[in-house]
């Protein structure tokens, strides 16, 4: 079971939005850095392409899909949605 501050409880939904997108801006920049240190190896021996990790083919899917989490994050608009979704 979470605590109360994991489960966001007393948290109001910005607090909530501005904590998801510092998470979500973390990881970005962790695969960014990772990728980039990735394409540095690569260069130097290209035989790394077949190698673990694999996930590099699909950086660009990674990061369309966290700068897009990331702006939905921060437009108000999506607050006010779900606001009125309840």
């Amino acid at each position: 079971m979470l605590t109360p501050v994991a489960a966001g409880i007393d948290i109001l939904p910005s607090e909530r939005r501005k904590l998801a997108v510092e998470v979500l801006q973390g990881e970005f920049s962790d695969y960014r850095s990772d990728y980039r240190n990735w394409l540095r190896e690569v260069d130097a021996a290209p035989t790394k392409l077949g190698q673990p990790p694999l996930w590099p083919s699909i950086w660009q899917a990674i990061e369309r899909s966290l700068v897009q989490l990331i702006a939905t994050f921060e437009n108000e608009r999506a607050e006010k949605q779900i606001n009125r979704a309840r």
